[in-house]
């Protein structure tokens, strides 16, 4: 999933550096056969399961702004748990931030597996969370872990990832799978194998 993700990071005309966060030296040295970043190994206090992913995100905004000796302006995250995604994702998602102007932008899709992330979109694309339960009528969408933009701002200052002004990109329910089973695991790799045989299909 990390490969994956990595190789779709690195299609995407906007991302500069591809730089993963992790706890494992192990996976550090997988990330980097890949052709990724992985110069840092992320603090056990950031690495457990119930630590927030915002700690992690600005810890490596801050490790990296070090390093490049200027500041970060857009971090797109990618979470390698939600591996459809495409590298026009990634653009679109960036093209709506830059272009709205907005804080952040997250991929979105009509699933509703998860009433507790429920948000209403407006006509711009805005999301509104819901005070109760959507009714049918309603333009409802939930996140599907894909794709995160934000600019730094709202990470480092705001200390959010999703900020005041946040909005959706509407993608299909079909390709948004977030792995968190055995069955989820099963979909999405038949479903990235089905791609892959595609990709070699159509490449000349």
């Amino acid at each position: 999933m990390i490969g994956w993700t990595l190789q779709v990071a690195k299609r995407s005309r906007y991302i500069q550096r591809c730089v993963v966060s992790t706890d494992s030296e192990e996976i550090a040295t997988v990330v980097r056969s890949l052709g990724g970043e992985a110069p840092f190994l992320r603090p056990p206090e950031l690495a457990s399961d119930e630590a927030p992913t915002l700690g992690a995100l600005q810890h490596a905004v801050r490790w990296i702004e070090n390093d490049q000796s200027h500041p970060v302006r857009i971090v797109v995250l990618l979470q390698p748990t939600s591996p459809l995604r495409v590298a026009s994702d990634i653009d679109e998602a960036v093209e709506r931030l830059e272009s709205a102007p907005c804080e952040s932008v997250e991929t979105v899709s009509h699933n509703r597996d998860h009433p507790q992330h429920l948000a209403r979109i407006d006509e711009d694309g805005r999301l509104h969370p819901l005070p109760g339960e959507a009714s049918e009528t309603d333009s409802v969408v939930g996140p599907t872990g894909s794709v995160y933009v934000i600019r730094r701002e709202v990470l480092m200052e705001q200390h959010q990832i999703r900020g005041n002004d946040h909005r959706g990109l509407i993608r299909e329910a079909s390709v948004s799978v977030d792995i968190d089973t055995a069955a989820d695991f099963d979909r999405a790799e038949e479903f990235l194998r089905q791609r892959l045989q595609q990709e070699n299909e159509f490449t000349p």
